[in-house]
């Protein structure tokens, strides 16, 4: 078990390109937050609105009924696939629209939300890429819906996946392609 300010340190890093965006465009400062975990909540408004938000969320979730992934590693779970230099199966590729995709995260990620959706969770996954949501919808054995990020803006689910994707050899910016736009 780690203290929310532990997890908040681990997680931090892996937002950093998000981060890099938010400081470049004005923005309106949220007070309130209504649909998120605490937890998730205050990672959000610690890491890009400089304190956590006044967490006001109605409906929360029981922990009792979490699936075991989340019973077992908390609420926020990030799997940080080998990077491509020491694993080449781990390393992105242009699916057959062209879009990108990653074979192995895919097969991690259709896994993972086929679990969640036996143990009766609604779970959604997401990819900003068009080629990584058509693999993964390939390879789920459940019901589960498989969207862009843009496709689902807006919308909500108890359980989100998102597949980033990208491993590649690449350096700053280009490392991560149109997501850092």
């Amino acid at each position: 078990d780690h203290s929310n300010d532990e997890i908040v340190q681990m997680i931090e890093p892996l937002l950093e390109p998000f981060k890099l965006f938010y400081q470049n465009y004005p923005s309106v400062m949220l007070n309130e937050e209504r649909r998120m975990f605490e937890l998730l909540s205050d990672i959000v408004g610690r890491v890009f609105y400089d304190g956590p938000f006044k967490w006001m969320k109605e409906n929360s979730y029981d922990v009792d009924n979490l699936p075991k992934i989340f019973k077992e590693n908390g609420r926020i779970v990030v799997y940080d696939m080998p990077h491509c230099s020491k694993s080449e199966s781990f390393r992105e590729s242009r699916a057959r629209g062209r879009s990108l995709c990653n074979v192995k995260e895919a097969e991690y990620t259709a896994m993972l939300a086929d679990q969640i959706r036996l143990e009766g969770g609604e779970v959604v996954v997401l990819s900003p890429y068009q080629g990584q949501v058509d693999l993964i919808t390939e390879m789920l054995e459940t019901d589960v819906s498989v969207f862009t990020v843009d496709g689902y803006q807006g919308k909500e689910a108890d359980y989100i996946l998102l597949s980033l994707v990208r491993n590649n050899e690449k350096t700053a910016t280009r490392r991560w392609g149109f997501v850092s736009d």
